[in-house]
């Protein structure tokens, strides 16, 4: 692959402004939003079947860990995608909600989840308390959950995880949307799909 990108790069500086492309960059952030997009739907792909078949929801996983390291945006790209759907999941509830049954049930995900997810979603809580408008007292409840979990770097920064790691990782994110989705209907009296 690599031998193509140097060809395309080659090509590419024999045009008008040259390789003004490659030095700004901008000619990798197709391969970003690619890989990026990639892992996303092979996640998105695994939290559909995480219920009913598991394995295949692993297999799928499994295909978003063996994508390449982003070098452009310089993270793991599965790693990205996995901390962004579970952003979304959680986002997704506080705009729709007008009372703290999103908080609620995150509180009590984060109480009921232990290992390296775990930080995932108490950094997750803290960016949502950092950056959204929310009101005093859900900032008081999230810094009170968060408290007796030390900060962690931030989920796309850690390239130093083997792949058995990423995979316990990233499955135990998903595990937490389930959760968090479980919690939710729960607290609404009803059930999960």
């Amino acid at each position: 692959m690599m031998d193509q990108l140097d060809a395309y790069f080659r090509e590419r500086a024999n045009r008008a402004f040259g390789d003004i492309d490659a030095v700004s960059g901008r000619t990798l952030q197709r391969f970003s939003f690619g890989l990026m997009t990639a892992a996303q739907n092979l996640l998105s792909k695994a939290l559909r079947h995480w219920r009913t078949d598991r394995p295949r929801a692993m297999r799928l996983v499994d295909r978003a860990i063996a994508l390449p390291f982003d070098d452009h945006e310089q993270h793991v790209p599965v790693l990205a995608a996995a901390g962004m759907i579970l952003f979304d999941y959680l986002i997704d509830e506080v705009e729709a909600g007008d009372d703290d049954t999103w908080l609620e049930a995150a509180v009590a995900v984060l109480e009921e989840t232990e290992g390296p997810a775990r930080f995932v979603l108490a950094e997750t809580l803290r960016d949502i308390e950092n950056d959204w408008e929310l009101p005093a007292g859900h900032a008081r409840i999230i810094r009170a959950a968060v408290a007796p979990i030390p900060p962690q770097p931030p989920l796309r920064d850690r390239w130093d995880l083997s792949p058995e790691e990423t995979r316990e990782l990233v499955a135990g994110v998903l595990e937490i949307c389930i959760a968090f989705e479980d919690a939710l209907w729960e607290l609404m009296g009803t059930e999960a799909d």
